[in-house]
């Protein structure tokens, strides 16, 4: 759990957001088991034309537009009983837009919240991606000779912050 030869591992890498659905005031909970995290900083920024009228040739002229973050699928194994993954389900149901931080291996330090409760502030000595997100979809699969899985899927909201460890 540390940095190799200026690489992160994978291993100490935690995956956090702000419960505020199951506890009576928000908490910061990290997610337990998560197995992956694909498209951290993903997205696709619209096309906007700005070809004018007395252009001749063959190619429009544009500008880039806003960017639309793509969602993130998260495969986790599913524990028996754990507040973590109730709490994501329920986040799920209530369509809240929460704080989110992904640490990586560097640190195992955990991120705090904001004074207004809504982000999640990275520690000092810890490398990560901040953003405010939902939760669109969590699923489960089950098969012979298996643990029961389950992706969540959250999409971001806005732009994804990078930290870097000090």
């Amino acid at each position: 759990m540390s940095v190799i030869d200026g690489n992160f591992e994978t291993q100490g890498t935690g995956l956090f957001f702000i419960d505020t659905v199951t506890a009576s005031a928000p908490a910061v909970r990290k997610v337990t088991c998560p197995t992956g995290i694909t498209g951290v900083r993903g997205g696709t920024a619209d096309t906007i034309d700005t070809t004018c009228l007395d252009v001749v040739g063959r190619f429009r002229e544009n500008i880039p537009g806003m960017i639309t973050p793509g969602d993130l699928p998260i495969p986790f194994v599913l524990k028996s009983g754990d507040a973590s993954h109730k709490a994501l389900l329920k986040l799920q149901d209530s369509g809240a837009i929460v704080g989110w931080y992904i640490g990586l291996s560097d640190s195992q330090a955990a991120p705090t919240m904001d004074s207004a409760r809504k982000n999640l502030i990275s520690p000092q000595a810890r490398t990560g991606f901040s953003f405010r997100g939902s939760v669109v979809n969590a699923q489960f699969d089950a098969a012979t000779n298996e643990v029961v899985r389950g992706t969540l899927t959250v999409r971001p909201s806005g732009a994804t912050k990078e930290h870097w460890a000090e």
